[in-house]
């Protein structure tokens, strides 16, 4: 499987394309998976208001494993229409990254009902 992204993703380089998040091909509505949508803490509660079930993603762009795993999280919220997902760079969110304490990107957080249910470090996919 990491062999695979790995290939994937030098052949999307290779092309010219952004290996950033790109949103999957599909006739899904994607309303659910909401990309760079806050900053402060308080804009991501408000975000994630009336969502009993959620998943944050903090990770770099500018990382090659971070691209892999964001793209990986922007898939799992296709499948997962009634989650709220939430893409967020570290660079733009730190008062995020440290009310979540977060030290290593990429993190991903789970919330159920606005509190921390688990909290993943680093981009292992059978982890997440």
């Amino acid at each position: 499987l990491i062999q695979f992204s790995s290939e994937r993703w030098r052949a999307r380089s290779r092309a010219g394309r952004n290996t950033g998040v790109n949103r999957p091909p599909s006739t899904r509505d994607m309303s659910n998976l909401l990309i760079d949508a806050a900053t402060r803490l308080d804009e991501l509660q408000a975000k994630l208001e009336n969502a009993p079930l959620a998943v944050v993603y903090l990770g770099a762009k500018w990382a090659r494993i971070n691209a892999l795993t964001r793209e990986f999280i922007t898939m799992e919220a296709a499948k997962f229409p009634t989650v709220r997902f939430v893409v967020l760079d570290e660079r733009q969110c730190f008062d995020i990254t440290n009310s979540f304490n977060v030290r290593v990107f990429p993190t991903t957080i789970l919330l159920k009902d606005g509190s921390v249910a688990s909290q993943v470090m680093g981009g292992d996919r059978a982890t997440l």
